[in-house]
């Protein structure tokens, strides 16, 4: 009697309610208003904690939540690249210096994760495969969803390929993949908020940030504010964007999601069209189908970038408003992050409880202090908050980083939020190697050929020190002395 109540409205109205929850929880608690804890993770484990008792009463299981993830992720990437380069087109030379930086961190936490994996983990517990620590990059860098797709996209793979048993996926450790993905990712998250806050308090003490001081934290009324993550003064309560349309015509968002779901549209028919001619090719390349499926964000990412340019040749890019991008954007990731926590299966994750921790932990040491080290060296105004904005990122996600950054600058008086911007974009093109090079592990599962993992450790060590090399001789970057300081940050 209820067949038109289907699986995907359920899971946006249950979404829903666990986002209003959250809200609600963060309004009212301080633990989360100190540490600046997006609403999204609450929700997500409020997800995690009750999916059993939720999932009682509405039929859901963890795998509609996994698709559901599939297509937020897709939507996100379209409606951030389209919401780029609109209001402002100034470029800073510090944009390329975040995307360098960016890039390394990417390096650095592939490289991390697939060595102890490999060397360390695989020996120690055989049903961790290897493949599984290069997901802390895709979960740190990333975000769940990606690590959770690619992972899938793995084991989409080994199951479409011939001469291997049906449940080989499994018999290695890879039907796991999606789960540990997603509570690398969820981990992440952790870092990037409760991290991220102390450090932040510990630079303002020492005189390292220009804006905040933790003395007069409690006394400004807008901290206070952005802490309960509701503004309650409507003099306070800024515009989501501009209408771009008459309401009698088309309302203002139904324009700008129609366009972002037409460029999705398109990257449904593109992935059809190379996976045909994919399918075609040998045995030997044809796997990566399975694989490349995953990778669609991407493909709406180029195919919207496409759309941004041509927008702008022909003067009609005043359609889309960057506000109202931005909001359709903001709203998939919310729910995004909600369905990435709720849907990690507890019993994996205290399988693996001991290799994921590890990862986790030695990735995001590595990535800070190498963010210190090579960030201080590089940028030459606001290193502190660039440095902590961008590990907040680069361990989170984009909001989580923004966030972190509007504690230390609330008016955005500094020019970090357009560097973060430009840099993302940058970045995009500078990691293109590292996502491919992921694939290759897979490779040696398929051919049961050891010598391509070792191949593909040292092709990620080598794109680190590429990249930083590449930093150097395009002079963004200075290796002053004393080379055995960590930082040299000057104090504001």
């Amino acid at each position: 009697m209820l067949k038109m109540w289907n699986e995907p409205l359920l899971v946006f109205a249950l979404l829903s309610l666990l986002l209003l929850t959250a809200t609600f929880i963060r309004s009212k608690v301080s633990f989360f208003q100190n540490f600046f804890v997006p609403n999204s993770i609450i929700a997500g484990f409020l997800g995690l904690l009750f999916s059993s008792l939720l999932f009682r009463f509405i039929p859901l299981s963890s795998e509609i939540l996994k698709d559901f993830l599939y297509h937020l992720l897709g939507i996100t990437f379209i409606a951030l690249t389209l919401k780029r380069n609109r209001e402002n087109r100034s470029k800073s030379i510090d944009s390329l210096r975040t995307g360098f930086l960016f890039a390394v961190g990417y390096g650095i936490q592939a490289f991390i994760g697939f060595a102890l994996a490999l060397f360390v983990f695989s020996k120690i517990k055989p049903d961790f495969n290897p493949l599984n620590g290069i997901l802390v990059q895709l979960g740190f860098s990333n975000s769940p969803s990606v690590a959770s797709n690619i992972a899938l996209g793995w084991e989409n793979a080994l199951n479409n390929t011939p001469n291997l048993p049906s449940n080989f996926a499994e018999t290695i450790g890879i039907h796991y993949s999606s789960d540990i993905g997603l509570t690398f990712g969820t981990i992440g998250f952790l870092i990037a908020c409760f991290i991220g806050i102390l450090l932040i308090k510990w630079g303002s003490k020492r005189g390292y940030t220009a804006f905040f001081n933790h003395q007069k934290e409690q006394e400004n009324s807008d901290l206070k504010s952005i802490k309960k993550g509701i503004i309650s003064n409507p003099k306070q309560q800024i515009s989501a964007g501009k209408q771009t349309t008459l309401p009698e015509a088309i309302d203002t968002l139904s324009i700008h999601f129609a366009v972002v779901m037409v460029i999705y549209l398109a990257t449904y028919f593109i992935l059809k069209l190379i996976i045909y001619f994919m399918t075609l090719l040998p045995q030997s390349v044809s796997f990566l189908a399975g694989v490349i499926i995953n990778f669609h964000f991407i493909f709406g990412a180029l195919i919207a970038m496409i759309v941004n340019r041509l927008l702008y040749h022909t003067k009609k890019e005043y359609i889309i408003n960057s506000g109202i991008m931005e909001r359709i954007s903001g709203l998939a990731v919310d729910y995004m992050v909600t369905a990435a926590i709720s849907a990690i299966s507890l019993t994996i994750v205290f399988q693996f409880i001991v290799p994921i921790l590890v990862i986790s932990i030695v990735a995001g040491v590595a990535t800070f202090f190498l963010f210190m080290y090579l960030g201080s060296r590089s940028f030459t105004n606001y290193q502190f908050e660039r440095i902590i904005t961008i590990f907040g990122i680069a361990t989170g996600t984009m909001a989580t980083g923004m966030a972190l950054l509007r504690v230390m600058d609330p008016e955005y008086r500094s020019p970090i939020a357009t560097d973060i911007m430009y840099g993302s974009g940058i970045v995009f093109f500078l990691t293109m190697p590292i996502m491919l090079l992921i694939n290759l592990p897979l490779k040696a599962i398929i051919s049961n050929n050891s010598q391509l993992h070792l191949l593909a450790l040292f092709l990620v060590f080598l794109y680190f020190i590429i990249i930083i090399l590449v930093w150097r001789l395009t002079g963004l970057i200075r290796f002053k002395k004393p080379l055995n300081q960590l930082m040299f940050w000057e104090k504001n």
